[in-house]
Parts: structure tokens; sequence; C-alpha cells
């Protein structure tokens, strides 16, 4: 039992830290691609001429968008499946402070990320937006 115990606690563990370093705020471009070697990683602009980066990860396909300082200060998640922005969002719940049903907040070293979790009907698919403000 103390086995089972532990196990299901490192799972835990290891999955709230991958949910929290995919959103990567306050990430150069550079770090970020160089957090993932293994994975493809497509530079793209707005029309606006700001810069994000695309990628598909473990939950879902992330954009990464940078500020003029070079640094992530906004990212969205396509969640692939309901399953996926469930499991997320119990570990949000467990590991952040619940400001209303969907929306969660985290203290980071260098600022505070705020969590959405949005259900885009047209899509029928969970769209996370995780959002920066430093210190």
């Amino acid at each position: 039992m103390k086995k089972e115990c532990f196990f299901l606690f490192l799972l835990l563990f290891l999955t709230m830290q991958a949910a929290f370093a995919q959103a990567y705020l306050g990430y150069t471009s550079e770090r970020i691609i160089s957090e993932h070697p293994d994975i493809s990683f497509a530079e793209r602009e707005t029309q606006a001429k700001q810069k994000y980066l695309v990628a598909s990860m473990d939950y879902g396909t992330f954009a990464y968008y940078f500020g003029s300082d070079g640094m992530c200060n906004y990212c969205v998640q396509l969640a692939y499946s309901d399953d996926d922005a469930n499991t997320q969002a119990g570990i949000y719940d467990h590991n952040y402070t619940r400001t209303t049903e969907n929306t969660w907040e985290a203290d980071m070293e260098t600022g505070k990320m705020y969590i959405k979790r949005i259900y885009l009907a047209d899509q029928s698919q969970y769209q996370f937006t995780y959002s920066f403000n430093p210190n």
C-alpha cells in the first residue's frame, strides 16, 4: 500500500510539474525550444507582427506569445480531449488557487500566472489561456 501511495504521489507531482512548465511564461523562445529538443516548434508571427511559437505537447497544442522584451507573456493551449482538460483542471485545483469555476492563479518566483479554461462550443474543445503578471 505504501508503494502504491508513493507512485500515485510521484505521478501527480510529475504531472503537475509538466502542466505548470508547459506554459513557459517568462521564458525566451530559445529557452522554450531548448527544453524540448525532441519537439518540433513552428515560429510564426501575428498580423500585428507579434512573434509566437506553436508546438504539440503532452496535453494539447500550445502557442507561446512573446512581448517586445522577448519573453513569453501569454500562452494558449488547445486540449486534445475532454479527459486532458479535466486532468489539468484537477491538477490546478490541487496545486493552485481556484478563483472561479474555470480560473486559477499561481504564484511564481517572478510573478503571478493566471489560468483560464474556456469551452469552445464551435470546436467541441477546451482551451486554456495562461497569462503572466511579473513582479
